[in-house]
């Protein structure tokens, strides 16, 4: 069907009606402007300081985070040993072995250290003598083992470090796990040595009465 000039004529009047009425609405739009938006009361510089420090602080590393970064390094089994025993002081366990699903994480560190325990230093002893934290029964096992190795190797350095720890339950833990790793030597030898050791050393009443521990301890380790 075919368009009469009265159909065109109408359509063209109904556009230029909506024309009309569109330029008026966007007149009176422009003579009013909307409220500027409230401009945020800290300045942008201060909330993206706060914002980098939000994100800092989610990256930072735990403590056992941080020691299973040093275990997994690739350095020298002496460097490596050095850079953990400057990140094992209060080390939880159970968060450790967490970590990493898919294999005894906690056994097989304490494996490696008790392997390179000559390479852990005497200065170190205080700080390997605190991690102790959530030990399970494995995990307690190897620990005895690389505890009781360090006393037998330096007997003055381990008593020091005994004696400076600040929390008595733990000292006497410790006292505990050494003398359960060396109940798999000679009980009757490793008293006599301890004891003729102890009659040469120098030690204050403090270090006196940790040496009396452990042997008390060695006489009944379990």
């Amino acid at each position: 069907m075919k368009s009469t000039p009265f159909m065109l004529r109408t359509a063209f009047g109904i556009i230029a009606t909506a024309a009309a009425l569109s330029l008026t609405a966007c007149s009176g739009q422009g003579a009013s402007e909307p409220p500027a938006a409230k401009s945020s009361e800290r300045p942008v510089a201060v909330q993206n300081s706060h914002a980098e420090a939000g994100t800092a602080a989610k990256k930072q590393e735990t403590p056992e985070e941080a020691f299973y970064a040093a275990y997994k390094e690739s350095s020298s089994d002496r460097d490596k040993i050095e850079n953990m025993m400057s990140r094992i002081t209060g080390l939880d366990w159970k968060t450790y072995r967490e970590l990493r699903k898919d294999v005894p994480l906690m056994d097989e560190t304490l494996g490696y250290l008790y392997r390179n325990r000559s390479m852990i230093k005497p200065e170190h002893y205080k700080a390997v003598f605190s991690a102790t934290r959530n030990l399970d029964g494995a995990g307690s096992e190897s620990y005895a083992a690389l505890a009781s190795e360090l006393f037998w190797t330096d007997k003055k350095a381990a008593i020091q470090a005994l004696s400076g720890m600040d929390d008595p339950k733990r000292r006497q833990s410790v006292i505990g796990l050494i003398a359960y790793g060396l109940s798999y030597k000679d009980a009757t030898q490793v008293q006599k040595e301890i004891e003729a050791w102890q009659a040469g050393a120098e030690l204050t009443s403090a270090e006196q009465q940790i040496v009396q521990s452990l042997l008390e301890a060695v006489k009944d380790p379990y």
